[in-house]
């Protein structure tokens, strides 16, 4: 989610490679990062980003944005809500530890949006889906909706 902080090249987590001092993931032995790349985003001061190393198709679906279930009043507790998605009333996503979920890694291209996140509240989870035709290299970007915009009103 936007804005966040790259994470640093001591990072520890599973699956991650360092880049330039940065860190990326391997579209590595898992299915769902056989097309999938995370590196530095394109969306200045975002972080990281998630990349197509495949063609999508429009209607196809890229990934999932899963994490730790949380009610309404456990999500209202969280002070970060970077990566936290209401999927429905008292059916809140937080998947800012999820880094093995590839839509963790989507940002907001505003304008540039080529995929949209599919809320299902019976999985809990939602799944990013394309838009319109993404090409090898292209990032993916899905709108975050005004809810997520309006505390942040200084971005």
């Amino acid at each position: 989610a936007l804005p966040r902080q790259a994470t640093k090249a001591t990072d520890k987590t599973p699956g991650l490679l360092q880049t330039m001092g940065m860190i990326t993931r391997r579209p590595c032995q898992s299915p769902l990062w056989a097309a999938l790349e995370v590196r530095e985003s394109l969306v200045a001061g975002a972080g990281q980003g998630l990349f197509a190393l495949r063609h999508f198709a429009p209607d196809e679906k890229i990934c999932d944005y899963r994490g730790e279930v949380l009610s309404l009043a456990q999500a209202m507790k969280r002070q970060r809500k970077d990566y936290m998605m209401c999927l429905g009333l008292n059916c809140h996503v937080d998947a800012s530890a999820a880094y093995d979920v590839p839509g963790r890694y989507v940002n907001d291209g505003f304008a540039k949006n080529n995929a949209a996140f599919v809320k299902d509240k019976a999985r809990c989870k939602a799944e990013v889906v394309a838009v319109r035709a993404i090409s090898p290299g292209d990032e993916i970007y899905a709108s975050y909706g005004q809810a997520y915009w309006r505390p942040r009103s200084e971005f």
